[in-house]
């Protein structure tokens, strides 16, 4: 997947540098290209990931995982992106990385960043407004500030 969205970027955008971020699930696709293109010696922004939680052989549970089991086998694209979550192993960045946590907690064992610790040659954690949802919508204003003052710094 990372592979054929870096052939999508690379065909609009042939060298770097490269400004990659992504949201839940798409940010494991953003860090898989993310590390793609570093070890193939293209410059990259810092990485910026919006909520998205390293997998541990990713399993829902409750009514999460009654809607993303009903989701699966109805053949869309957020089922294919679940799937290659579910069994993605992801490798040490060694770019930086910014985590953009968000306030509103998704479930009761809520912890954005445990995994990350050590995953990344440089991680800034930031936390913002909103939950997983609202945070494009009604917090989107807070969110979009983050994701500007990170690109400023670049």
């Amino acid at each position: 997947m990372a592979e054929e969205h870096i052939g999508i970027l690379q065909r609009t955008q042939s060298c770097g540098p490269y400004y990659l971020g992504g949201y839940c699930i798409g940010g494991l696709v953003a860090l898989e290209m993310a590390r793609r293109l570093l070890e193939s010696g293209y410059q990259l922004a810092p990485l910026v990931l919006v909520d998205t939680h390293l997998p541990a052989g990713a399993t829902l549970t409750g009514e999460e995982g009654k809607h993303a089991e009903a989701t699966l086998t109805s053949g869309n694209e957020f089922a294919r992106y679940f799937a290659a979550a579910r069994n993605y192993a992801p490798k040490y960045y060694s770019g930086q990385l910014f985590l953009l946590c968000l306030k509103e907690k998704r479930f009761s064992a809520y912890d954005p960043i445990g995994k990350w610790h050590g995953m990344a040659n440089t991680l800034y954690v930031r936390w913002v407004d909103g939950g997983h949802i609202n945070c494009l919508t009604r917090h989107i204003h807070s969110l979009g500030t983050a994701i500007e003052e990170i690109i400023s710094t670049c």
